[in-house]
């Protein structure tokens, strides 16, 4: 089971995935400049949900098979529905600020630890409730 944990080292935050620097993500989308954050809702805090639900969803190891592979950079939310990575990056660009709102922002400034269930319980229940909504729009 995958575990997340952010602590300050010499009062810079770090991030890790099973003790690996997590990837920032930031080909994905670079939300903060000064880089991974938690305990506010601001752009690190952001970046940091950004890169947990992408690490959870395996983001960076879908495949891309849609047309939109050879003429857009690889991450642009322009893939076909049909496209594992399409369908991912849905998932995460629709969950990744409200999984801040209810994780991330909320760390202990001096350190925390998250794992895997509970990310996965997270997006789980934002899927479940976006689901439920489109359901009551086409009604």
């Amino acid at each position: 089971m995958k575990l997340y944990e952010g602590r300050r080292v010499g009062g810079v935050a770090s991030v890790t995935v099973d003790r690996l620097a997590i990837d920032p993500c930031t080909d994905i989308k670079s939300h903060s400049p000064s880089g991974l954050e938690w305990g506010y809702g601001g752009s690190g805090p952001a970046q940091l949900a950004l890169a947990i639900v992408a690490d959870h969803l395996e983001i960076k190891k879908a495949a891309c098979s849609c047309a939109y592979s050879r003429s857009v950079k690889l991450y642009d939310v322009h893939h076909e529905v049909e496209c594992e990575l399409g369908r991912r990056l849905e998932v995460l660009f629709r969950n990744y600020q409200r999984f801040k709102e209810l994780f991330v922002s909320r760390f202990d400034q001096k350190g925390w630890t998250l794992n895997e269930n509970e990310v996965r319980l997270c997006i789980l229940e934002l899927e479940n409730e976006h689901k439920a909504r489109e359901r009551l729009k086409g009604q």
